[in-house]
């Protein structure tokens, strides 16, 4: 029996979609980290946001996947990200689902600026060559 991932909130598919595109441009998910950390300029004040960041090729991207959060906030959401984790891995979402919210996220809608920020960073996409 599977999972409904859409029982989750919404930062987490983000974030989880973000790190998916990030999979399918064939970056290694040991360089792919699920991220809270503050955030200085947010508005009305300074907090804590969910971000996936890639870390290789000597350089740092960082995709912010929530709204500013209180610690309380980002304790509850952190909580929750690691059983969104731990269910991915058991492999109990379905995958019909899994496409529908990658394809929902912000990210894949955005994917066009997503690439162009990589590539602007200096990224090179890694590729797999054919035996």
């Amino acid at each position: 029996m599977s999972t409904k991932m859409r029982r989750y909130e919404a930062p987490i598919l983000e974030a989880w979609a973000t790190w998916e595109i990030f999979r399918k441009l064939g970056f290694a998910a040991d360089d792919i980290y699920w991220l809270f950390s503050n955030t200085l300029n947010a508005i009305p004040r300074p907090g804590v946001a969910l971000n996936i960041q890639l870390k290789t090729q000597n350089k740092e991207f960082t995709v912010t996947c929530s709204q500013r959060l209180s610690e309380g906030e980002a304790r509850r959401l952190e909580s929750s990200s690691r059983k969104f984790q731990e269910q991915l891995s058991s492999a109990s979402f379905d995958e019909a689902e899994m496409i529908d919210v990658l394809h929902e996220s912000f990210a894949w809608k955005n994917k066009s600026d997503l690439l162009v920020a990589l590539v602007s960073n200096g990224f090179v996409f890694p590729f797999k060559t054919m035996n």
